[in-house]
């Protein structure tokens, strides 16, 4: 996994600051700071960092020269790094670990860089990341279809109209997010860079809104119980809404209309 997180505004009442500063040796890098949303910080044995010579790290926010962008392959098994778990806890995505961590004049060999200094912003690695999100979104649409309709059975309600249509919809919207990736898929495939970016963002928006839209519909098909545990509808409602703020939303699509409208566009991190 690759830990990028160093959010730039503090939240009311946050105390924490999040920021990492390298300095360069001989033989490598020295690291001091913290990064937050670490995923499997208590598990993993090694994560990609990405920090910046030229000021505080993480790639969404940096600032200077792309060359400043470095990705470092670190063993997390390293003394000087620790994990502060208490920082994680969140609304929803409860059974991962998106930890605070942090450096304290941390090493990282010179061997250890992957890539070439600013690969990750020149090359724009990030926008073959962007699709997974929709994946992920459309991992939760496709669950709560299974369940609802498992549900409207067991309860004898098929024949019920206003079901029929919330069903129908769940089952539309997950055919459309399935089609939209096969799209993205073979854009990648085909070596078409530019037009599958593009297509990322797109997929990513409209997958959002479809995932959403599913889940809701789920919850008025099946009623109130749905959401009542253990029933796994109340996860699902919880999950999404917290794993779908990880970009905002109301950037990508500004982005979509820069880029049509032949504006400047960013469709790595969907800055004006």
């Amino acid at each position: 996994m690759g830990w990028s997180g160093e959010p730039s505004a503090p939240k009311p009442g946050e105390r924490a600051r999040f920021d990492t500063a390298v300095t360069a040796t001989a033989d490598g890098w020295i690291i001091n700071g913290s990064k937050a949303f670490a995923t499997s910080a208590t598990g993993a044995t090694h994560a990609i960092l990405l920090v910046n010579t030229e000021g505080p790290g993480g790639a969404r926010h940096s600032q200077g020269s792309p060359e400043g962008l470095l990705m470092l392959a670190c063993d997390l098994s390293d003394r000087s790094i620790s994990i502060d778990t208490s920082w994680w806890d969140p609304v929803g995505m409860r059974s991962t670990a998106s930890h605070l961590v942090k450096f304290e004049d941390t090493f990282v060999p010179r061997d250890c860089l992957i890539g070439k200094p600013g690969s990750y912003l020149l090359d724009q690695w990030q926008t073959a990341f962007v699709p997974h999100y929709a994946a992920s979104f459309l991992g939760a649409a496709e669950a709560v279809y299974e369940y609802a309709v498992k549900y409207v059975k067991h309860q004898d309600k098929v024949s019920d109209p206003y079901i029929q249509h919330r069903i129908g919809s769940i089952g539309i919207n997950v055919d459309t997010a399935h089609l939209w990736l096969h799209h993205v898929a073979g854009l990648w495939d085909r070596g078409s860079r530019e037009q599958a970016a593009l297509a990322g963002i797109r997929v990513r928006h409209l997958v959002e809104h479809l995932a959403e839209q599913s889940v809701h519909h789920c919850i008025r098909a099946c009623g109130a119980r749905s959401l009542i545990r253990p029933s796994p509808v109340e996860r699902f409602l919880r999950d999404l809404t917290f794993y779908i703020r990880h970009d905002n939303d109301d950037h990508v699509l500004a982005t979509i209309g820069r880029q049509v409208l032949g504006e400047r566009h960013d469709v790595s991190f969907y800055k004006p």
